[in-house]
């Protein structure tokens, strides 16, 4: 296994050392990550549409909803900024933090790109040295690169800090990923167990299970529907409105809705989707819209 993870990281920063256009990048890694080529000239897959849209350059405008940062304005417009975690500070540097200022526990993250963060359980703990050499390299990082996901281009590198969520009736973070296509809430992906082996359920605007999974381990357990599903619904879908895909992250915590982050290229874009139908069948929510680019 750890082999197979170090063939992996190796074969990808091949890919990168070549000089790719967008197209020739996104389209090898497709093959790569899911054994197929990708259809751009007639996108029929989940996967294939999202591409579509990116390699279009149709998701760039998106980019300040892409933008940790940026987006908390977007929020507090749309849906009132009482559903914003709080915000410690904001830096343009790895200089500007002041650490000791900071609680016990915090979340930092980077701005402009995906699943940067560091999660400080207890500063007293926390690996300063190692800390601001993982931020430093994210700031000097343009995520974009990774796997062309253009949303994130022209994002100006920040790091946030944020409080840290924990759900005292839970003894855990569940995180609410709601699939919006259109401005419609279709699909719900749901990830709990974080602190453990983190699992994962999908289920349909009604709260029930679907009868497929990703790579990510699947707990068959069908969590009781919560209390505030009809509004974390009717949020994301406020959040939603007028754009073709965007996935909006949402928590309940200690009962309170909070606001995580807007995707637009899930997993970048590679989703292995079990059964593979599926892949296609998400597919069919996802109206192109060729005629207004």
């Amino acid at each position: 296994m750890k082999k197979s993870r170090i063939l992996k990281k190796w074969i990808k920063k091949w890919f990168d050392l070549l000089p790719l256009s967008d197209e020739q990048h996104v389209k090898a890694m497709y093959f790569y990550k899911l054994r197929r080529k990708l259809n751009l000239n007639s996108p029929k897959s989940f996967n294939e549409k999202l591409h579509w849209l990116n390699l279009s350059g149709y998701l760039e405008k998106y980019s300040p909803l892409a933008d940790k940062y940026t987006v908390r304005e977007y929020v507090t417009s749309k849906i009132g900024s009482q559903y914003l975690n709080e915000l410690y500070g904001v830096y343009n540097n790895v200089a500007e933090i002041d650490f000791s200022v900071l609680p016990q526990k915090f979340v930092l993250k980077a701005t402009h790109g995906s699943n940067w963060n560091i999660l400080c359980k207890d500063k007293n703990k926390l690996d300063l040295e190692a800390t601001k050499r993982q931020l430093g390299k994210w700031l000097n990082t343009n995520y974009y690169r990774k796997y062309r996901e253009t949303v994130y281009k022209n994002i100006p590198p920040k790091i946030i800090c944020e409080h840290f969520l924990e759900d005292e009736n839970l003894n855990d973070l569940i995180d609410y990923k709601f699939l919006c296509f259109h401005g419609r809430v279709q699909f719900i992906d749901v990830l709990f167990n974080r602190s453990t082996a983190i699992s994962e359920i999908f289920y349909d605007r009604d709260w029930i299970i679907c009868p497929f999974v990703t790579d990510t381990p699947n707990n068959p357990v069908n969590l009781g529907k919560s209390k505030n599903f009809e509004k974390m619904k009717e949020i994301a879908e406020i959040l939603a409105e007028g754009i073709p895909f965007v996935r909006i992250d949402l928590y309940n915590v200690n009962s309170t809705i909070l606001f995580g982050e807007m995707t637009f290229l899930p997993m970048g874009g590679y989703e292995k989707f079990h059964p593979n139908e599926w892949d296609y069948k998400l597919g069919t929510y996802l109206d192109l819209p060729f005629d207004n680019l």
